[in-house]
């Protein structure tokens, strides 16, 4: 992931990356040092949350592939939901988990993050985030 966000250093780094995981705000800064769109230019698998708006996923092989957000009825904090979707995405994808069910399974924990105060304090469990998806991985 790239955070603190700074083009340079990534803009370095990516001879060595499979993927890049980036906010909106991020690829938008990206793309404005590219002089193009995350999807037209030549990079490894980008993920990009986009918050209440969910993510998008830019798949060299496969194209875009599109997750809503999971609505949230009374958001307390957003400051690790980001950081937590990108933590239970890459353990989906570490299980074997498709890039779709990965970004589901990440949308619901991300859901449950900004429904609770704190950076690491709001993380759930795998436990509780499967209980939210009502038993699916």
């Amino acid at each position: 992931m790239a955070a603190p966000f700074d083009v340079e250093a990534v803009t370095e780094l990516l001879p060595h990356v499979d993927l890049i995981s980036m906010n909106e705000v991020e690829a938008a800064t990206f793309e404005d040092r590219l002089g193009r769109s995350v999807e037209s230019a030549d990079l490894p698998d980008v993920l990009v949350t986009r918050g209440a708006e969910g993510a998008i996923y830019h798949s060299r092989s496969e194209g875009a592939i599109s997750e809503p957000a999971v609505k949230v009825e009374k958001v307390v904090d957003t400051t690790c939901a980001g950081d937590t979707y990108f933590g239970f995405f890459v353990s989906a994808l570490a299980r074997d988990m498709s890039i779709g069910e990965a970004m589901t399974l990440a949308s619901a924990a991300a859901a449950l993050s900004v429904t609770r105060a704190g950076a690491s304090a709001s993380i759930p469990t795998m436990d509780e985030v499967q209980r939210a998806m009502g038993g699916q991985q």
